[in-house]
């Protein structure tokens, strides 16, 4: 789940390390624990919320890059990390420092005496869900203008649906999770879209298979919210990470303006230093920070060898990484290919057949990995960065964002930073703040 452990990790899996009944998630307790710290909805600032099957982490980042340009204070929860837990809230894309960790998890195990036992609440509190809330909390202590929410898991079932978003970003929708959020396609698309709410007055999203279009043009004209279809084909205006991960980042980025729209606020500096600053731009053109974002086609150089990091999770994804790689790079001298029992296993050999792949296996503790749906044997992360750290070549590593963390972990690559600080380091619009400080 993650590459290192801190000590101040332990109260956002305790439930559900400790719960011995039936191992569900609990989203009253959750709503019980978001009442307990009393996060109303008129005490927090407007919500963006990203959900979907593949590239929510890309379109968060950038919906939060673009509102940071617009001149407003940013807080982001994400989920998974990539190094640390840290990584979960950041603030204007700087994740929350050791001390300010250390204070979210005091105050979260202290909040979880107060709800008292588990079974009261028939489910345990959600790691995904602790940092959803507790970030929610540091983020509104930390006087953010704008919130953006990825989903853990899921829509109506995960904890973002107790925050009703302003916005919503939908990425692609497919049979991702199957018996876990939905049975189905219809199933998935209706749990993830059941964030919008009759708050949510936009929503925008990239194309999708046409029943999950029908399905969330029904959800949206319920709730009488505006739909808008970013199909990737204009050209951005702005640098975009390569692959597939560029129309997460043009959704993102459109959703970020829609949200800065809303919230009337004025555009920041042109980003261009040789022109001069422009207050009056409009919202909806302005562009995202650059923004560093590992584990999406990144580029690492470690002594001899170039390390291309990507988190594909079919043979779709893998054959277009493969073929970014063989465009840039050429041939990889070995690829690292972490795929769980839930990912498309079969489909990723397939799509670097003829290629050297070590197949690994990485977040044993809640993915499987069955041997026989494998030709070859499955090693440790550990003896297969060895392994790559021997061969004479270019190394492509393809996985789950646990597997992603754990190599950005071998490669030593920063990951507190998103994106760097606003021009002037400052913020050119505030909006007024509702609600003092929690706690």
């Amino acid at each position: 789940m993650v590459a290192r452990w801190l000590d101040a990790d332990e109260p956002f899996f305790r439930e559900y390390k400790e719960w011995s009944g039936e191992r569900r998630r609990s989203l009253g307790r959750a709503a019980r624990l978001r009442d307990l710290w009393d996060l109303r909805a008129d005490r927090l600032p407007p919500v963006l919320t990203v959900v979907g099957s593949k590239g929510k982490g890309t379109a968060a980042t950038y919906a939060a890059a673009t509102l940071t340009a617009a001149g407003l204070r940013t807080g982001l929860v994400t989920s998974p990390p990539f190094r640390t837990n840290r990584e979960r809230v950041r603030v204007d894309g700087v994740a929350v420092d050791d001390v300010a960790y250390r204070r979210m998890a005091d105050e979260l195990a202290e909040a979880l005496g107060e709800l008292g036992p588990v079974q009261s609440d028939g489910g345990y509190l959600s790691p995904t869900g602790s940092f959803t809330i507790s970030g929610v909390r540091h983020l509104l202590r930390s006087q953010v203008d704008v919130i953006v929410l990825e989903e853990g898991l899921g829509g109506a079932s995960d904890e973002v649906s107790l925050f009703s978003p302003q916005v919503v970003a939908v990425t692609a929708v497919f049979e991702e999770h199957l018996g876990v959020i939905g049975e189905n396609l219809l199933e998935i698309a209706a749990d993830l879209l059941g964030v919008i709410t009759p708050e949510t007055r936009t929503v925008l999203s990239v194309p999708q298979e046409p029943e999950v279009w029908a399905a969330l043009l029904a959800r949206a004209g319920d709730h009488g919210a505006d739909v808008g279809l970013v199909d990737g084909f204009a050209e951005p205006g702005f640098p975009t990470p390569p692959g597939l991960s560029r129309m997460n980042a043009m959704l993102g980025t459109s959703a970020g303006r829609a949200m800065a729209t809303l919230c009337g606020a004025p555009a920041g500096p042109d980003q261009d230093q040789e022109q001069e600053q422009n207050q009056d731009q409009d919202p909806r053109d302005v562009v995202p920070l650059p923004i560093s974002l590992p584990g999406r086609l990144s580029v690492h150089h470690d002594g001899p060898r170039t390390w291309v990091v990507d988190a594909p999770v079919n043979e779709h994804g893998v054959t277009a990484a493969l073929e970014w790689f063989r465009r840039v790079l050429g041939t990889p001298r070995v690829v690292l290919l972490c795929m769980p029992d839930v990912k498309d296993v079969e489909g990723s050999l397939r799509a670097l057949d003829g290629h050297t792949v070590v197949a690994v296996r990485a977040g044993e503790s809640y993915l499987h990995f069955s041997g026989d749906r494998w030709p070859i044997p499955l090693l440790p992360a550990t003896e297969a960065f060895d392994l790559a750290d021997r061969v004479e070549g270019d190394v492509l590593a393809l996985g789950t964002m646990s597997f992603v963390g754990e190599v950005l972990e071998h490669l030593d690559v920063p990951c507190d930073v998103l994106y760097p600080a606003p021009p002037d380091g400052g913020h050119q619009a505030r909006l007024p703040f509702l609600g003092g400080a929690a706690g």
